[in-house]
């Protein structure tokens, strides 16, 4: 593991007793009233389409949608606190959490790999604030807006590299869906801005190959955008509620983790993805799926080599309730 900073960022391995077990979810929950209520503990930030609904039963395709999962932690889960309820046909989350760790920020995946984590302790110096509001129009219908801000500088594992920079964190997301039984559809964009972009990539840069950080630079910018449709082709010839359920699907994503770079910093256009993948979602049971999907993926505009990747997954999910 990771040591603390006060330990210089040394790697160790430990021979004992014991072990540790990582969560992804333990929380207390307050219910107050339909419109506010308090949610307290380990929680699931849900910024963006995929995070709140991260489950294999809620995604088309073996791996979740590459583009918001490259640029944002996923599955994101921090320590902290949220307000949620439902006023009419909206619900929505207000979090104050714990915030990112700047100098883990990358290339390949700009702020994702800054999630608090990979040490002994999370940083709570500069919490984050995240938002998410979705809005039911109709029945199926769900169209969501969600944001975050950190002002993540002060939350540096190794606080004395970060001194006189704020590295402000900002993301917008827009997502909207339709789920029926036989027709599904999602669309989404995720738009983020990173402050001092260049003097954290001046930081990071002079930094030891020892110090477990990617030193790579890193976007002042990142973009992604996605849209996806799938079918249940069995009610074309069995309407039974009782049928099995297949679902071919289309998607295509486009996500760019050095969309912009700060003045004298020069962006890598391996980064700059184009994919499209088509597949099958078969629900054997409303819990049990059966996955197979071929992806292409244009690099760079079409500069650099293609990539083409076929994947097949089985996934169970088991849900557990308490009162």
């Amino acid at each position: 593991e990771k040591e603390w900073h006060s330990e210089n960022g040394e790697y160790e391995a430990q021979i004992e007793k014991g072990g540790e077990v990582a969560l992804e979810q333990f929380h207390l929950t307050k219910l107050i009233h339909p419109a506010f209520n308090v949610r307290a503990g380990h929680l699931i930030v849900p910024v963006g389409l995929t995070n709140a609904h991260h489950e294999p039963i809620n995604f088309f395709g073996v791996y979740r949608p590459e583009g918001e999962t490259t640029i944002l932690p996923s599955t994101w889960h921090e320590n902290g606190l949220s307000f949620f309820g439902t006023i009419g046909k909206v619900n929505y989350e207000a979090m104050l959490i714990a915030g990112l760790d700047p100098l883990g920020f990358s290339r390949e995946n700009w702020i994702a790999s800054g999630k608090q984590g990979m040490f002994e302790g999370d940083v709570f110096t500069s919490p984050a604030v995240a938002l998410r509001v979705n809005w039911h129009p109709a029945n199926h219908w769900r169209i969501g807006l969600s944001g975050y801000y950190n002002r993540s500088a002060k939350n540096a594992s190794k606080p004395s590299k970060t001194t006189g920079l704020h590295c402000d964190v900002s993301i917008l997301t827009l997502d909207a869906q339709y789920k029926g039984r036989n027709l599904i559809f999602r669309a989404n964009g995720v738009y983020g801005n990173l402050g001092d972009s260049y003097k954290l990539n001046r930081i990071t840069a002079q930094m030891s190959s020892n110090s477990g950080y990617s030193r790579t630079t890193v976007g002042k910018n990142a973009v992604s955008y996605a849209g996806e449709i799938g079918y249940n082709m069995v009610s074309l010839f069995n309407s039974s509620v009782n049928a099995p359920r297949i679902f071919p699907f289309v998607r295509h994503e486009y996500y760019n983790t050095m969309q912009e770079v700060a003045e004298g910093i020069t962006a890598d256009k391996r980064f700059q993805v184009h994919a499209t993948t088509i597949g099958c979602n078969y629900y054997a049971l409303p819990n049990v799926v059966v996955k197979a999907d071929y992806t292409h993926r244009q690099i760079g505009g079409g500069n650099y080599n293609s990539e083409n990747q076929v994947s097949v997954g089985l996934a169970y999910i088991g849900w557990f309730f308490s009162k």
